[in-house]
């Protein structure tokens, strides 16, 4: 069907009437790393999410390789409960990470994220979401949020084919550079120096998205049975 043209988004596959956009959600997760490594008071830090796919892994290096950028004493506590969408077993990973010391967690959750949140409430302990911005729906427990809206990718597609800008056989990645698509939230509660810093930071990755790493082979945390 060669007078039809296919799109793929969050892959990287390409052809003669295929493109890939992809939004590099690595990049507002690095953000995430850094901001953690930033406000912590307890030296731990924590990321959850539910099941290990490429994007999620990626995302989860990015933010680890943060942290360590910002602060390499911080620690970091890393795993995945198996669903995205249970509750109960995404509060209680957020209680057992919380009770081993981590004061600022980055969590990628679908339905489960509600579980996470009554966790961090239950522990009096700051999350930082993802995808959209959790600052403000859910202002008292979000310190930040690493947004990467996947869906741009296909308004992005779809306005280039109609105005005869789509190009078949590349991929193209959706980074900083488009702030609706990729970016790090941050709560009014955030202090001015640590917005400051997290600025500059987000210009020296968009001037080199290259430079986040999206490699890490930490261990991962045992949550109880």
């Amino acid at each position: 069907m060669p007078d039809i043209r296919f799109v793929v988004t969050q892959g990287a596959v390409s052809g003669p009437n295929l493109a890939s956009y992809e939004v590099l959600q690595e990049l507002s997760a690095y953000l995430a790393g850094v901001l953690a490594a930033m406000l912590t008071k307890s030296g731990v830090v924590g990321h959850l999410s539910g099941i290990k796919f490429a994007s999620s892994l990626k995302a989860r290096a990015a933010f680890a390789n943060g942290v360590a950028e910002a602060n390499p004493k911080v620690k970091v506590l890393t795993g995945f409960t198996g669903s995205m969408d249970d509750a109960a077993l995404a509060k209680r990973g957020t209680i057992a990470l919380a009770d081993a010391g981590v004061d600022i967690l980055f969590t990628m959750l679908n339905a489960a994220r509600g579980g996470a949140i009554d966790g961090c409430r239950e522990k009096k302990i700051q999350q930082i979401g993802n995808v959209v911005d959790w600052t403000s729906r859910v202002p008292d427990v979000f310190i930040g949020s690493a947004i990467a809206d996947a869906g741009l990718a296909v308004f992005s597609a779809a306005r280039e084919i109609l105005d005869g800008s789509f190009k078949p056989g590349i991929i193209r990645p959706i980074g900083l550079e488009d702030p609706e698509a990729v970016r790090l939230a941050l709560s009014r509660r955030v202090p001015e120096e640590i917005r400051g810093k997290i600025i500059e930071e987000a210009l020296d990755v968009f001037s080199d998205p290259a430079s986040v790493s999206t490699e890490w082979s930490g261990p991962e945390f045992a949550f109880p049975k």
